[in-house]
């Protein structure tokens, strides 16, 4: 208990039941509520706030503007057996303009696993998110309420994953892509794509938030057939099932170096391809959703 004081500076606005450590960095205009903890390894960047009962331990970052929930709990130890507490120093990094919910956790990273956990700008992480030793989200990803993310996985910028879903160790989730409330997800899910279920299997291309993002109707045409060379589909035009036909047994590397060297692929079709062919990948590409003979009919007739 010696080692820690209660602070209050000009720069930071510290609530006098808040235990700081003097090691402990705080920019100008961080606010610091009731019963926080903040470690010695800790850094609150500019206008950074945690509300209440947050506890800030190991080497975390927290960007400039972020806002922590309740209950929170950054950067403690992973929950990885491998890991040597006292060994190396391991990081936990939280972009700008984040927001973390109340029960978040989020773990610092391991030494055979790079050392860092990051967490990109603008991310928003609901309730009872746990994020990983290892884990890197991009900029603007989603996480829902209860969602878990197992060490080593990566969410692309501006994917979001549906609450109390689970991702495997070493998954990777492309930009832009959206996975299904409750999912289980086993296996890499592509930009661009719409995923769920357990285990998580292709449902489409996430129409809506290209959209949102206000893509052009020819780059969503040719994604569309990017999908389909490489799944197989069939339904409407801009929301395809997909489905690899009976017979369709090329690689699927094979089919995305042919769309590289198409002319035709735009921007975000070779995305996907790059995707496919990413050799930093540690597992599989996630299917398509199996779908039946009768529901294939009924598309056919809508």
């Amino acid at each position: 208990r010696a080692s820690f004081r209660r602070l209050a500076t000009l720069a930071a606005d510290v609530h006098p039941t808040a235990i700081v450590h003097p090691d402990a960095v705080l920019e100008a205009g961080v606010r610091v509520g009731p019963f926080c903890v903040v470690g010695a390894g800790a850094r609150l960047r500019a206008g950074a706030e945690l509300i209440a009962s947050v506890h800030v331990g190991g080497y975390t970052e927290i960007g400039r503007g972020t806002r922590v929930y309740p209950f929170a709990c950054l950067g403690l130890a992973p929950q990885d057996k491998k890991h040597v507490l006292g060994g190396e120093p391991t990081r936990l990094e939280i972009g700008a303009n984040c927001e973390i919910r109340e029960h978040v956790t989020a773990h610092t990273g391991t030494a055979a696993g790079g050392g860092l956990t990051r967490i990109g700008d603008g991310c928003l992480l609901m309730a009872s998110v746990h994020v990983a030793h290892d884990c890197t989200l991009g900029a603007g990803a989603i996480l829902a309420n209860a969602t878990l993310l197992a060490g080593h996985v990566r969410v692309g910028e501006r994917a979001v994953i549906g609450g109390h879903s689970a991702l495997h160790q070493h998954v990777t989730i492309g930009r832009g892509a959206f996975v299904g409330g409750g999912s289980v997800v086993a296996q890499d899910v592509g930009p661009f794509s719409l995923a769920r279920g357990n285990r998580a299997r292709l449902q489409g291309i996430n129409l809506v938030g290209l959209r949102r993002s206000e893509i052009s109707r020819e780059e969503i045409k040719s994604l569309v057939l990017a999908f389909r060379k490489l799944f197989g589909g069939f339904g409407t035009y801009f929301a395809p099932r997909l489905l690899r036909p009976s017979g369709h047994s090329r690689p699927l590397s094979e089919l995305a170096a042919e769309l590289i060297v198409a002319a035709e692929t735009r921007p975000l079709a070779l995305e996907l391809a790059r995707f496919v062919l990413d050799p930093t990948r540690r597992r599989p590409m996630c299917a398509a959703a199996e779908t039946s003979n009768r529901r294939s009919s009924d598309a056919d007739t809508d």
